[in-house]
C-alpha cells in the first residue's frame, strides 16, 4: 500500500531530514543544498507535467483535425 501524501506529512518529512542535518554537525550550507534540491525537483516535475500536458493537447487536437479530414495533406 502506497503512502498518502499530505501537506503536514511533507511538512515533517523535511523537518525530520533538517533535523538530522543538524545532527550531523550539518551547517547553513548542508540545509540550503536541501532546499535547493527539493527546489530542483520540483521545477523538474512541473516542468515534465507541462511537457506531458501539451503533448496531450497537440495530440487531442491532432485526432480531432484528422476524425474532421482536415489532417496534414
Amino acid at each position: 500500500m502506497s503512502e498518502t501524501f499530505t501537506r503536514d506529512s511533507i511538512r515533517e518529512h523535511h523537518r525530520q531530514k533538517i533535523k538530522e542535518i543538524f545532527n550531523q554537525d550539518g551547517g547553513v550550507d548542508e540545509i540550503v543544498n536541501y532546499v535547493m534540491s527539493r527546489i530542483a525537483t520540483v521545477i523538474s516535475y512541473e516542468r515534465r507535467k507541462n511537457e506531458r500536458r501539451q503533448l496531450r493537447e497537440w495530440s487531442e487536437d491532432y485526432e480531432r483535425r484528422n476524425d474532421k479530414g482536415e489532417g496534414p495533406q
